[in-house]
Formats: C-alpha cells, structure tokens, sequence
C-alpha cells in the first residue's frame, strides 16, 4: 500500500509500487513502504481465478505457494490458453501458462534482468506482450512468440519512467501507458510486435496513465489522471488516427482517477476506477457509446472501494475486479462485478472466502473469464471450479425382497433386462433378475457361487458375466460366473482347482475388481495378480473357459474399471505411482495396453464407461479427495476435468448411454450430464439411500443403481428421467421473436410447455417424443431452452442454448493479408508468426472475432470479403468455421495470376477463428471483415434482414441500349475515373429511411486496366478504409456481393475506384432494419453444402444431385432452372431467404446470371458475370420463393452451375 494525495491508503502492485518510491518516496516512505510489502509477501500467496459466468460464482482456479508473492495481470486467448504475470517472493518476475482454463499452469522463462511484471496482453494463440520493471527498475516491455514459454525485451524510450498497461489491435500496432520522468502521462505504441516503441504526443496536463485498449489500428482510448496541485482527476484520451492526434474525453467531476478502459467497438467503451464523494472511496465504472468523447457514471456500489480492470466482451457484457471496502482495512475483500446489459445494471459476483485483492480480469466469452490477484490464508491448498447445480432428475427406490441382505452390483441389457448381485441370508452371493426394467425383480436360489461379486457386465438378455472371489478352506480365490440362460443358472470357475472345480483364470490371478463384455464371445477383466501387480485378461471363447493375460506398461500399481466399447477397442483405470489417476486403452481386445494422459489434478479413477470407441467418461477422486469426473471423444488420446456440482464427494460408478447422455453415482449421490460431460447436475434421490455401488443405463430414460439403505436394504433405484434436449435448430433468431424452432431429444411425450430463458413459448406441437416446435418469444442474449413434461423439466446444457442475435455492419476492416510485409501491406496476423503465402492444400487460421478484433467474442458469425491474388494456377479458396471439418465447397475460384474477391457469411469458429483452405499451388489471401451478427442487448428491430426482389439503384454506363437513365448516368455523375467516388441512393429500392445496410451486387465494367472498388459508409467527402470490395482487369466484367453500412445522415453508401476508370452497377436485394422494424430475421450459418452441380456426375467429386438428374443439365442461353432446397439441409419452412455462393464453369460466351424468387419474371438485375471460358463464382442472398425454391436464368451461352448452401435467414 501506499498514501494518495488525500492521506488515504492505496493497495499498488508491486511494479508500479516501486516506481512510485523510486519517484515520489524520500528514503524513510521507500523502507516503510517496502517493510510493509515484506510483511505482505509471507502471508498472501498468489491466486487465480475461474468462473463460469452463467452462475455468476467465482471459484479457486488454481492457488500457488507463498513463493509467488501477488499475479497483477492475466490474459486469455482461448477457452484453454491463458498467460498470467506478477512477481515472487525473492523479487524476480513471474509469467506462467495454462492451455487447460486454469486447472494447472506451466512456469514460462523471463529474462533474468524482469523485477516485475505488471499487465500482459496477447494476440491470437502465440503473440504475446507484457509490461513491468527490470531489477534497476526501470520499466520494460518483454515480448513472446511462443505461447510465454520465452521473452525478448523490446527496446523503449529512455524517458519513460514507468509502464501500466498495453493493448495490441493487431501485431503491427500495440500501445503502451504509463509515465515519463517528471510524472508526466505518457503513450508509446509499436508497429513491430513490440521490438521497437516511440512516443505519442499527448495534450497537457496528464498525470498519470493506467489503461489502455485499442479496437483498430487508428482507434484508441487510453485513462487514468491529473493532479491539479491538491487532489487527482480522472482522466480520459481518445485517438481516431493512431495515435497522431488525442482528444480528451468529458469525465464526471467526481472520478478521482480510472485505472483500466475496455472498448468493444469504436462507440462502446467501459472505464473502471475510483471516486472520493464519500468516505471511505467506492469503485465506479464510467461508460461511453460516442468512443469515449463523452463518459457517464454508470456503477458506484458502497462494497467496492476501487476497481482495478475491467474487461468486455461485448456490448453487453463486462467483468470488473478490484478491492472490497474490507480489504482496504485489512481483511478479506476482493470484488469482482458483471453487467449483461451494457451497464445498465451491475450485479456483485460472490468470490471464494479469502480473497484478498483482486488487479486482473481477462473474459473471452459470457461464460469463462479468468481473474488474479492475492490470496489471504496462511496455507497454500488450491481449490476447484465448481458451477451452481440445477436438479432435474428423481430416482424411485424398487426393493429387492428380504432374501438379500446387500446388493453391489447391476447391469442392464436392455431397457427391461437387468441383473443385480447381492448378499442373501442363505450365505451365498444371489443374483436378482429383472425383466421389467427394474420394477420387480426375482431372486434365484445358487448353491455354486462367489463369496462376494464385484462387478457384473450382460452383453444380451441371456449372457452375463460377474466377477468377485471364492473362498476355499480360508484362502480367497478370484473368480468368475458366467449364465448364458439370462440368470437362471451359473457357472463358477475360479483359480482354485478341484475334481469338481474348473480352473480357467490365470494362476497368477489374485482379484478381479471390474469385467466388461463387448459380446457373448468378448470380455475383460482387470484386477490383481498374486504379487499385487495390476492385471488385465481376455477372454474370446464366449463362456471364459480360456483367458489370456494382457500386456501392462510400466508405472500402473492398480486398476479398478474397465469398459470394452468394441471387441478390439477397451479402455481400463486405475491408478499409477505417486498417487496419479491413469486411464489405459487397447485396441487388441486386451492384449496390449497403453497409458493415455489424464489431467495431474485427478488422484485415482474407479470406474469408466463408453459410449463408443471415441467417447468415455471416468469419474474418481482428485489430489485434495474430492470427486472427479473427466471425459475423452478421440479415445483416451485427450481427457478434459469435467465440472462436478458441489456437495458431491464421492463419485465410483459411471454409465454412459449415449455420448451425450451419462449418470454417475456414488456415496449418496448422483449426478447426470445430457451434453456429454460439459454440464452436470445433483440428481435427487430418495432419503433411505445409504450408498450406491452399482449402476447401468441402456438409454436415456432408463437407468437403474443399485446399493444399501440407511435403514433397510435398498435394493434398486430406476431413473425417472424427465425431458431431455439434444439440439435446437435454429439455435438463433431475432430479437423481436416469432421463428419457429425444432428441438430435438428425448421424453417429450405429453409435454405441456416449452420455455425460452423465462418466457413462455408459443404454438407448442409435440411431433414425436424426439421432436417438438414452438415458436420463439421476444427476448435477448443467450437463453436455454426448457422443455416441461410430466417427469419435469429438460435440465440447463450446452445444447439447449438459443441466441438472440442482431447483425452489425461495420466500415471494412483488413484482419489477414498474406502478402510479404512492405509498400501497402503492413504487419499482420497473416504474414508474421509463421504464416506466410498459401501452399497447396494448406488450411490458415484466421483470428477474427476477440480482444483487439473489430467482432466481439460472441459473434456467432461474421460476413467477410476474401481476395485471392500472386496465384500460380488456377484453383480455389473454401472458408468455414475454425474447429469443423473442410466441408466439399468453394467459396472463390481463380486462375494464374488473377485477382478476385468474393464476399462470404461464415460461423464464428473455435477460439474466434475461421479457417480458409487453399486448392492451389500456391495463392496471397487478403480477409476484410465488413460486419457481424451477435447476440443482442435489448430486444428491438435494428440488425435483421429484410430480403428484396433484386432491383437496380444505380449504372454509371450512358442512357442507351437498354440502360436507363438513373441518378448514376446523369449529371454530374458518369463513368467513374481512378480516384473517383461516388455516393449511392438506395430509397428507390424500398429501403426504409432508418436502416443500417443494404445488401447489393455490385458490377463493374468497361475497366481500362487493373485496379479495385472499395464501398463504405461515406460520406464521399471522406477517405476510403483501408480495404476492398471488389478487384478488376482492363476489360473486366465482374461483380460482387456487399453488405454495406449506410450513413446515417443521408441514407447513402459510398463507392471508391482506384486504378481505372470503370462504370459501376448497382443491384438491391436486401436490407439491415433499423430500430422501427417490427419483423426481420437473422442469419442461420451452417457447413457450406453443395446442393448443384449440372457437371456429369462422375462418381468421384461430382455426385449425382438434382442439377445433373431428371432432365436438368448445362443451363442453355436464355433458359432458367428452378432450384430447390433438400430437406437433408435442415432449412425451416419458414426461412424467408438463402445465402448460396454461386459458381459458373464451362462458359461458351460472356454472359451473366440472374437470381431470384420463384415464380417472378426475370428482374433487370444480375447476380454473377463472366467472360468466355472463365470460373466464377459470387456470393448471393437471394429472397426463397414458392415452396421453397428459387429461380436462376442465364441470358447467352451456355454455363454449368455450381452451387453451395452456406445458411439461410428466418
């Protein structure tokens, strides 16, 4: 801590604590001030933070010794990826990773010469920066390349005293903040990924800057103080030119200084600090919708004495942290506060007890944001995430009869046979069987048995085998039955041999403590050998009359579960030396075995199931005895810590019906997932359990446990499984509401309701008890969608999720240029890190949507313009979402040395990324994102789309021949020159006065030579971005699609010409609403599919498909086709248009297509243009017609069509 200008206590972070005594401290404050830290560093280790936000709770991520004195900042760049910066104990800086969302972290190595680190920022999956103090401590700047691993100290002006944050908008454009000698505020920035850092000129009178956050590589804000002689004023900078030029922003009087700024967009931006109206300080949180010009005050609660970062992922949500009013005086306090609508209102997070500061925050999404700062116990113990537990399932206890006094063991074949084991009062180990499902059970009579079963495992209704021991004259043998008559006999073998007592398992058998059997003629078994050593054995004589001993890997000591997905494929678990939990598969049937990695948090697993040969789960206990759950869908090659609800403690048996679809039980309680381990919930059960230690599911509505009663024997337990939703199509759709929505799962019979969030939908029609409509209500943001029956309600996962989403067009902004750093293309994502020019079949990731990108993180989908240029043959471009798989599609096609554009809607991928797959030798790729839909805050009509009957606004080319004079053929606009600009009225084509876009094609033709057009907002009395929409040759005839902002003064967009003259077409066919709209609807992407290709099939890449069949074939000169839509494609009934990319191929003349609604005349319009011989292709958004169709005409030659399905609107 330190003292203010007021005589108040202020908690600084180490770095900038030093600084401070260096600058401002006479040598008695700098001992007081570094006695106190001293004092500090012993009791507080370092701590992180995860939550998922969905339940606002914040829980222990991961806490380090006392060696790590405090973490200032922390930064994620995916779900997994998060770096995290601070100091130890000795005085050395600190950088340490994680790639699983907090659950362990990797130290990274600094340069030995880093004191302290105080804020870090990375950039995609690799790039990263970070600020702080060297051991003279001077303020440096490291950079990494490498995820953190290792640094590189960037070289900064000699009069920079101290340095608070940096924000990077791309790798080529970075700034810093922080202070120049004299306490003079002071901004640096960097163009070379941090190397080298110059400094900005700032207006007078700065004092200090603390935060910095950069949306674009001209647009900047930058916040924290002035000091008028007797007290602080919070201070707020804005750029629109890189940095070249600052304006001051208008601050309320009363903020006393801001420490950190978050900005979405160029409007919307989010300030947190302090103010000193009252005593003690609060913290506040300042907002601005004008790009920081002018600020409110917008959240100033009394429990928070200062916040100290604050970030947002959209313009909805944000997450600040800070101290509590308790941690100024000492005791436990951090803060940490969220707004989901764009800071209308704050709600205050519950942390994890002991918290005692909290300096960073860093969300990727609305549901997962890591936090750090430092922990008050005395001890080092580490928590684990845990998330808020909904109840949705009933468990109805069924006894087994008074013969049997325990039951340890069941499995189920199908939905009504299922056999348990348990003790009788007779002294041998009974089986019970049930043919109902579990509602009654018989109990057979054996006088050959096991002493005791552990496990049981029943391929069909009449073959079992249950594995345990037998004991003969005081020594315990392990042992087998088997029945192949569905329980009613069995037959025991064991390792002890007698004239009456086969003797088939292995002699070195010690134990079984687990069987699984794929089949009649498949099964094995893990357990003991007589020397204590884990031991797996086969069997594939159906009946286990004969077994084969496995080979182990070194390293395992015990194995408890075992699951056989195949008669090849089995994964066992156990546990390994030095107390790790170890998951092993075979591919052999159980004849050799290897280890597979499991998170270091997981102590020992007890029992696995699979769903197939992909997907298992394992549940256990962790380091600290908890229950652990972690699952796998590549076959034990990657397993992820699921999050289990609090209050569960033990967790030994697991069931997997489906690879969604699993419950887990254990002591008292049982848990259950329906999306595959990525949500679970506390089932209920009923108060006469005592435990549970058997269980099997054979669907997703039946499931039967088995254990003891508290009181009395329990006997069974069946599953009453209520609703259960597998997946929503669509799974987005307007604000306003009135989509019509196909939810899909399981339980659905005799539904009553369906319910959006918490309003009620309508027209609910139960189709089957897997299928049910109902029409959406109006709403915001991201909702769950429950589905209510009689057994209850469908409980809250990740596929149940439904987003209200909005478009957002943008003025065009270049993410990706491929093309070697020099005149015209700067440093990017897409020519530095390691990327480079495109080689043939190489698939580039591209970052578009987070931190320092102009889409915010929970974009669902973004509309690009992709340019293809340098290429060295022909071939083509196919872009989709980062994480799927290449779908058989193209998006843009060329040949040598062309260059060509081609607009395209594609979903948001993994980490914020799209991926784009080059078919070429080798190809430049340029990506200039133009807009964006995500979800919204408040429901309204801006950003849907409204599809028109294409009509033509605009033709520079003279009146004459067809072409009609219009406002672009008659003075003073014409044939545009190099240089020229001209602005566009579109009211002609029924675009209503307040809308935000329109969606046009745009021809150009008549070109003297190469060149390129650029369409923005305007107006034409301003210049251009730095972008392009469409790139022509001399003599070129070509056109694209654009979805262009509209200036909100006048109404118009604005076309740009560079290179050549060239006469411009313009065709409307669709617009973005603005606030007045009362109907719209929002973009559906999906995995671009081929729905025509009049090609001949040839059984290889072209198939068979309704444009080469049933008479269709190379569309002729003047002909059109009607095309329509599969219902394989999954495209509602009440989709209102299409979004197809359109390509032509095997042209015999010049000639252009025609797009449009089925049945209509052709409209004076065209939709893609081509010159004799070429490959084209264009996007279009076409209005659906009659039963779902659309017509296409071709005017001359004729042309083979090509088409692809990217999405569609409803």
């Amino acid at each position: 801590m330190t003292i203010d200008e007021k005589g108040e206590f202020v908690t600084l972070p180490l770095g900038r604590l030093l600084s401070f005594a260096k600058s401002t401290l006479n040598f008695r404050k700098i001992c007081f001030a570094i006695i106190l830290l001293a004092s500090l560093v012993v009791v507080f280790p370092k701590q992180v933070f995860g939550t998922p936000l969905s339940s606002n709770k914040w829980s222990i991520s991961e806490s380090f010794s006392n060696a790590i004195t405090s973490l200032y900042g922390v930064n994620c760049s995916s779900d997994y990826f998060c770096i995290a910066v601070g100091v130890d104990k000795v005085g050395n800086g600190v950088s340490m990773s994680t790639s699983n969302g907090g659950a362990t972290w990797t130290m990274g190595e600094l340069p030995s010469s880093v004191e302290s680190l105080n804020k870090i920022f990375c950039l995609g999956s690799t790039f990263c920066l970070a600020v702080g103090l060297s051991k003279s401590y001077s303020p440096l700047i490291i950079s990494s390349y490498d995820r953190g691993t290792t640094w590189t100290i960037g070289s900064i002006p000699s009069q920079v005293s101290s340095l608070s944050d940096l924000n990077c908008a791309m790798s080529s454009f970075c700034m810093a903040v922080g202070n120049a000698s004299g306490n003079v505020g002071l901004a640096i920035q960097s163009i070379d990924g941090g190397a080298k850092w110059t400094i900005d000129t700032l207006p007078s009178g700065i004092t200090h800057l603390s935060g910095v956050s950069c949306v674009s590589s001209t647009t900047c804000d930058v916040v924290g103080y002035s000091f008028d002689g007797t007290s602080n004023i919070g201070m707020e900078l804005n750029t629109e030119n890189g940095g070249n030029f600052w304006k001051v922003g208008s601050v309320p009087s009363e903020v006393y200084s801001l420490s950190s700024v978050s900005c979405v967009n160029s409007s919307f931006c989010m300030a947190v600090g302090t103010e000193y109206t009252t005593y003690p300080a609060t913290g506040i949180a300042l907002l601005s919708v004008d790009g920081g010009a002018n600020w409110t005050l917008d959240f100033s609660p009394s429990a928070i004495y200062n916040l100290n970062d604050v970030d947002c992922v959209s313009v909805t949500f944000c997450e600040a942290v800070g101290n509590g009013i308790a941690s100024f005086f000492g005791s436990t306090g951090g803060a940490a506060a969220e707004t989901t609508d764009g800071g209308n209102t704050w709600q205050l997070d519950p942390l994890t007890p002991s918290t005692s500061d909290l300096y960073g925050i860093s969300c990727l999404t609305t549901t997962f944001c890591m936090a750090t700062g430092s922990y008050f116990p005395f001890d080092s113990s580490s928590g684990i995430v845990v998330s808020k537990a909904t109840t949705y399932a009933t468990w109805q206890n069924d006894k087994l009869g008074s013969t049997l006094e325990q039951v340890t063991s069941v499995s189920c074949s199908s939905i009504n046979f299922c056999i348990a084991f348990g003790g009788g009062n007779s002294g041998y180990i009974s089986p019970a069987i049930s043919t109902n499902g579990g509602s009654s059970w018989t109990v057979e009579s054996t006088t050959q048995s096991a002493d005791s079963i552990g496990k049981i495992s029943c391929a069909s209704s009449t073959f079992c085998m249950a594995v345990g021991s037998y004991t003969n004259a005081l020594i315990q043998y392990a042992a087998d039955m088997v029945t192949t008559n569905g329980g009613m006999s069995w037959v025991l073998t064991s390792t002890y041999s007698s004239s009456n007592q086969l003797a088939p398992l292995p002699s070195v058998t010690s134990n079984l403590a687990d069987v699984s059997c794929a089949g009649i003629s498949s099964c094995v078994a893990v357990g003991a050998d007589t020397s204590g050593s884990p031991l797996a054995i086969s069997t594939t004589n159906g009946g286990g009359s004969s077994w084969s001993i496995g080979v182990m890997p070194s390293g395992v000591t015990h194995l408890y579960g075992v699951y056989c997905a195949s008669s090849t494929f089995c994964m066992a678990v156990g546990s390994g030396s030095g107390n790790t939990g170890l998951a092993l598969s075979t591919t052999d049937g159980g004849l050799t075995w290897s280890i597979d990695s499991v998170p270091s948090s997981v102590s020992s697993l007890s029992n696995i199931s699979c769903a197939n040969s992909s997907f298992c789960v394992a549940v256990g206990s962790t380091n600290i005895g908890g229950a652990v759950a972690v699952s796998t869908s590549d076959g034990g090659a990657n397993w992820t810590l699921d999050t289990v609800p609090s209050g569960v403690s033990s967790l030994s048996e697991i069931s997997c019906a489906t690879s969604t679809f699993c419950v887990a039980v254990g002591g008292t309680s049982a848990i259950s997932t329906s999306d595959g381990g990525v949500t679970w919930v506390s089932d209920s059960l009923p108060t006469q359990v005592g435990s549970l230690s058997g269980l099997s599911c054979v669907s997703t509505t039946m499931c039967v446990s088995v254990g003891s009663g508290n009181t009395s024997v329990l006997g069974s337990l069946i599953l009453e499984i209520g609703p259960l939703v597998s997946g929503v199509s669509p799974n987005n759709g307007p604000s306003l509401g009135g989509s019509t929505v196909d939810i899909h799962g399981s339980g659905f019979s005799g539904a009553t309701s369906v319910n959006f969030g918490s309003s009620p939908g309508s027209n609910v029609n139960v189709v089957s008890d897997n299928e049910i409509t109902a029409t959406s209500p109006p709403g915001v943001g991201s909702v769950d969608i429950e589905v209510v029956g009689p057994n209850g309600s469908s409980p809250i996962s990740s596929l149940d999720t439904y987003t209200y989403v909005s478009y957002s067009p943008i003025s065009p902004n270049r993410v990706c240029d491929t093309r070697p750093v020099g005149i015209g293309t700067s440093s990017n994502q897409c020519n530095t890190l390691g990327n480079h020019t495109l080689s043939n079949y190489e698939t580039l990731s591209v970052q578009v949507a987070g931190n320092g990108y102009p889409v915010p993180s929970n974009a669902t989908s973004v509309v690009l313009n992709v340019t293809a240029t340098n290429e060295t043959s022909s071939g083509y471009l196919t872009v989709f979402p980062s994480g799927q798989s290449q779908p058989i599609a193209s998006n843009l096609n060329f040949k040598a040395s062309d260059t060509v554009a081609n607009l395209v809607e594609v979903g948001v991928g993994s980490n914020g990324d799209i991926s784009i797959f080059n078919f070429s030798q080798s190809a430049d790729v340029i990506v200039d994102v133009e807009g964006y839909s995500a979800p919204t805050a408040t429901s309204s009509g801006t950003g849907l789309m409204v599809p028109l009957f294409p009509y033509r606004v605009c033709d520079t080319r003279p009146v004459g021949s067809g072409i009609a004079s219009n406002p672009c053929n008659t003075a003073p606009n014409k044939t545009l020159a190099s240089g020229g600009k001209l602005d566009v009225n579109v009211s002609s084509a029924n675009v209503p006065s307040d809308a935000t876009a329109v969606i046009a094609n745009i021809t150009v033709t008549n070109t003297a030579s190469n060149g390129y057009l650029t369409a923005w907002q305007g107006p034409s009395t301003t210049s251009p971005p730095i972008a392009s929409n469409l790139n022509f040759g001399a003599g070129d005839t070509i056109a694209n699609r654009v979805i262009v902002p509209l200036n909100v003064q006048t109404g118009d967009f604005t076309l740009y010409v560079f290179g050549s003259t060239a006469d411009v077409i313009v065709d409307v066919n669709g617009y973005i609403t603005g606030s007045s709209a009362t109907l719209g609807t929002v973009f559906n992407p999906m995995s671009p599919t081929r729905i025509c290709d009049s090609r001949v099939a040839n059984g290889a890449d072209i198939v068979a498909n309704q444009c080469d069949t049933n008479g269709n074939t190379t569309l002729g000169p003047n002909s059109s086709e009607v095309i329509s839509i599969p219902a394989s494609t999954q495209v509602p009934s009440d989709a209102t248009a299409l979004v197809l990319n359109v390509t032509t191929t095997n042209t015999t003349t010049p000639g252009f297509l025609s797009i449009y609604p089925t049945p209509s005349n052709p409209p004076i319009a065209s939709d893609l243009n081509w010159s004799q011989g070429e490959t084209r292709a264009n996007l279009v958004v076409v209005k659906l017609g009659a039963n779902n169709t659309i017509t296409i005409y071709n005017l001359s030659g004729s042309a083979d069509l090509i088409i692809d399905l990217e999405g569609w609107y409803s």
